[in-house]
């Protein structure tokens, strides 16, 4: 197989783009196709670890320093995106368990919270990327050689290995593994964003997220924070995540309201029952607040395609990564870290030998990876759900020690 034929990169996300610029650092022609305008929000933030954006930075031969202050969230003003991951008390205020903030050192201490957007925008650069192309089907042609992407907008794309990068409903993966369809976790998710005046936010909250950008307490069987998604020298753009275990007798789709109207009912009546939270909380999300907040609800998904499926889809050129690949819980998941992991290492194995049996060798050593992965993070999803009573007797625990 030549690599004269490009490869088709369907999804512009994180793993996608990731991929894009590896591909293109060793020479290997890509295009990028995503369903959504270039407008489109790309969520909000994220918490990126040094295992896996240390290694795509070595391939784009540019600075951890370069990289950080490109996409953090407070890059704008100078700042790395450091995060303290002290866990607090929601009712009292008073450190629970008590973490060193991101820092130099070891990998599990180097972490920083980056913009989506901002990082999107950073992997954008210098990638052929196509928007408003939604991927209806993809087909052999009749040499058995090449793969044609049909798009909504009438486009036939012809090249000779298909990247699925597209997500957890993957129209690349549902092509080849129908009967692969995503469960839904457990735990619900509640989230709203707001902008605010830079003033407020240096007198309100501020003082309570010294050193951090992200901010976090649990209450019982539940986790709220508040995080700086963009900081300028006049507004700060915050999100508020509200994430909450059911009981047996509950659903999360039964917990998630069905009308604008009704997710700001459930979301104020589920503050309500956690009773009076120390602040910032008490301020950021009082209900007056709330009631003028973008809200959002979630049901978190997860989903691991069989070997068999994968290898057969390799066999025909095409393969998976990222969330496509292997969904984690939006909370508490690692899914956008192993995004970049499967980016650079796929990206590797395809510049080394670019063929399908180079797609074969990618799931086989990375398949234990996202099984362990994808296993750890449900674990880590429900640990940090527990009764608020369990938390304070291990904060107790904690300082005898």
């Amino acid at each position: 197989m030549s690599a004269k034929n490009p490869v088709i990169i369907i999804g512009a996300g994180i793993a996608g783009l990731s991929l894009a610029r590896v591909l293109q650092e060793n020479g290997i022609q890509v295009s990028v196709y995503e369903s959504t305008s270039r407008s489109a929000a790309q969520g909000y933030g994220i918490t990126l670890r040094s295992w896996a954006y240390g290694p795509l930075v070595d391939k784009l031969h540019i600075s951890l320093d370069e990289f950080r202050s490109a996409v953090a969230t407070d890059g704008s003003v100078g700042g790395t995106g450091e995060i303290n991951p002290t866990m607090h008390d929601a009712l009292t205020g008073k450190p629970l368990i008590e973490a060193s903030p991101s820092q130099t050192g070891s990998p599990e201490g180097e972490f920083f919270r980056a913009n989506r957007n901002r990082l999107r925008e950073f992997l954008l650069r210098g990638v052929d990327c196509h928007f408003d192309y939604k991927l209806v089907s993809l087909d052999i042609d009749e040499g058995g050689e090449l793969l044609n992407a049909r798009f909504a907008n009438g486009a036939v794309v012809t090249g000779s290995l298909v990247i699925g990068a597209d997500g957890v409903f993957s129209k690349v993966r549902t092509t080849f593994l129908p009967a692969v369809e995503p469960s839904i976790a457990s735990t619900v998710v509640y989230n709203g964003e707001r902008q605010v005046p830079r003033s407020e936010f240096d007198s309100t909250i501020a003082p309570y997220m010294p050193h951090t950008n992200v901010h976090a307490a649990v209450a019982e069987n539940t986790m709220i924070s508040i995080t700086v998604t963009e900081k300028t020298e006049t507004e700060v753009t915050l999100t508020w995540t509200y994430t909450h275990q059911p009981t047996e007798t509950q659903s999360p789709a039964t917990l998630l309201g069905e009308s604008s109207a009704g997710l700001q009912v459930a979301i104020l009546d589920a503050f309500a029952v956690l009773g009076q939270l120390a602040p910032p909380f008490s301020t950021a999300l009082a209900p007056e607040k709330i009631r003028q907040d973008r809200l959002y609800h979630w049901l978190m998904r997860t989903m691991r395609p069989p070997q068999d499926g994968l290898k057969l889809m390799a066999s025909k050129g095409v393969a998976v990564i990222g969330d496509a690949a292997h969904a984690m819980p939006i909370f508490a998941g690692e899914g956008g870290n192993h995004a970049l992991i499967d980016a650079v290492k796929l990206g590797q194995h395809l510049a080394d030998s670019y063929s399908p049996a180079s797609i074969e060798a990618f799931i086989d050593e990375e398949l234990p990876r996202w099984e362990m992965a994808s296993v750890g993070s449900e674990k880590r999803s429900l640990s940090l759900h527990r009764p608020l009573n369990i938390w304070r007797t291990l904060a107790e625990q904690a300082k005898k020690h």
